[in-house]
């Protein structure tokens, strides 16, 4: 049955009030892309906060940029761990008695809707494409019954589940075929040591929770929160 995604979900439904209270873990556009979410800023405040840190969402919203629809900053909320959005994000909560959540999200997150969804940007009159809330709200899909909804969502669960797990398999067969499994750095008189998995400091005095880390052309690299970067061939 054909239904708009205004009358199967709700849009922008909560956002941060004046009163809310301790620290903002927030989460821009940029940190969201084809739901893979990156660690959050963290402020101290929602005063501290940028002005665009409003947005909240909920297990089984899906969250999606409406600037530039082709970068594909969507994401699904899985698990709730407390995040604020930035407005540049439309939240989009389903009606659980009419659409699975996750079935929502594979038909926002669809190359169909993006597509469309990026013609409607590039013909937006702002200095960038963009869309508005309303244009998704306005987009019409065939939805099949909720049972086959729910089925459908249920296999591509499991198979992105396999998908994540395989490629996480690799990546650390990759890293572990260019490094050895220890490391110790010395940084800024500062002594650490540290695994593929976990990093501490011999002093306990400081905590690098922030490490990222990538595989370049056979560069490691270590962002640390604090202390720069840092490159190790």
């Amino acid at each position: 049955m054909k239904y708009k995604i205004s009358e199967i979900a709700e849009i922008n439904k909560k956002t941060v009030n004046k009163n809310y209270k301790g620290k903002v873990f927030y989460l821009d556009t940029s940190s969201v892309t084809d739901d893979f979410f990156d660690c959050p800023k963290i402020y101290t405040s929602l005063k501290d906060a940028p002005s665009r840190a409003r947005r909240l969402a909920e297990n089984g919203d899906t969250i999606i940029s409406t600037v530039r629809p082709a970068m594909k900053h969507i994401g699904y909320i899985s698990h709730n761990l407390n995040r604020v959005y930035s407005t540049g994000f439309a939240i989009i909560s389903p009606k659980k008695s009419k659409v699975d959540p996750f079935y929502l999200y594979l038909v926002l997150s669809s190359k169909k809707i993006t597509d469309l969804l990026q013609s409607i940007a590039v013909g937006s009159t702002s200095a960038y494409p963009s869309i508005k809330p309303y244009d998704i709200g306005n987009l019409t899909f065939d939805f099949p019954s909720l049972s086959i909804q729910e089925k459908i969502a249920s296999i591509i669960k499991k198979i992105i589940l396999k998908i994540k797990i395989n490629n996480r398999i690799n990546d650390n067969l990759m890293l572990q075929k260019y490094f050895s499994n220890k490391f110790s750095l010395i940084l800024n008189n500062k002594i650490f040591s540290f695994s593929l998995i976990q990093i501490r400091s011999k002093n306990d005095k400081f905590s690098a929770s922030n490490l990222f880390i990538s595989l370049t052309s056979g560069i490691l690299i270590f962002n640390f929160l604090k202390y720069g970067t840092v490159i190790c061939c």
